[in-house]
C-alpha cells in the first residue's frame, strides 16, 4: 500500500489519532471502526497495513476486553485479532499480552456466546496455541484448558 500508515492514524480536529474512535461513546460509531479494521485484517496487505501501528493491536486488545454489552463492536475485533493471528509478531505479541487466558476465561461458558464469538474465540485460541509460548502458558492453567476444550467438544453448535 503506497499511503504507509496514513489512513488509520489521520488526526482529527482534537489531535486524537482516528484509531480512538474504537473508543468513542458512541455504539455506532465503535462499532464502525470495528467493522473497518476486520475488514482490513481480511486481507493479507491489510494485516501488513494494520502491523505497522502497534497501538493497533494494544487498542483492539484493550476493546476486546472492556466490550461486554455490544455484540457487534466485539464480534468484529475479536475477528480482527483471530486474522490478526495468522501474522507472526502479533501472535507473539498477543501471548505476551496474556488473551490466552482472557480467550480461556471467555470459552468457560459457550452457551453464553454467538456462533461468531465461539468459533473466532477457538479460533484465536488454537492460532496462538500453535507457538511453543502459546503451549506454555496453557500449561500455567492446564487443568482449567483441558476443562474448556473438553467441554467445547460435548457442545453442540446452534
Amino acid at each position: 500500500m503506497c499511503l504507509g500508515s496514513a489512513i488509520l492514524t489521520w488526526k482529527a480536529a482534537a489531535t486524537r489519532s482516528v484509531l480512538q474512535l474504537l473508543h468513542s461513546k458512541s455504539d455506532v460509531v465503535r462499532q464502525y471502526m470495528a467493522r473497518l479494521i476486520n475488514a482490513f485484517a481480511s486481507l493479507a496487505e491489510g494485516r501488513l497495513y494494520l502491523a505497522q501501528n502497534t497501538k493497533v493491536l494494544q487498542m483492539l486488545e484493550g476493546r476486546l476486553k472492556e466490550e461486554d454489552k455490544d455484540i457487534i463492536t466485539r464480534e468484529n475485533v475479536l475477528g480482527a485479532l483471530q486474522k490478526f493471528s495468522l501474522r507472526r509478531p502479533l501472535q507473539t505479541a498477543m501471548i505476551q499480552d496474556g488473551l490466552i487466558f482472557w480467550l480461556v476465561d471467555v470459552l468457560k461458558d459457550p452457551d453464553c456466546l454467538s456462533d461468531y464469538t465461539l468459533e473466532y474465540s477457538v479460533a484465536l485460541l488454537m492460532n496462538l496455541c500453535l507457538r511453543s509460548t502459546g503451549k506454555n502458558m496453557c500449561a500455567k492453567v492446564a487443568g482449567l484448558v483441558l476443562k474448556v476444550l473438553s467441554d467445547l467438544l460435548g457442545h453442540e453448535n446452534h
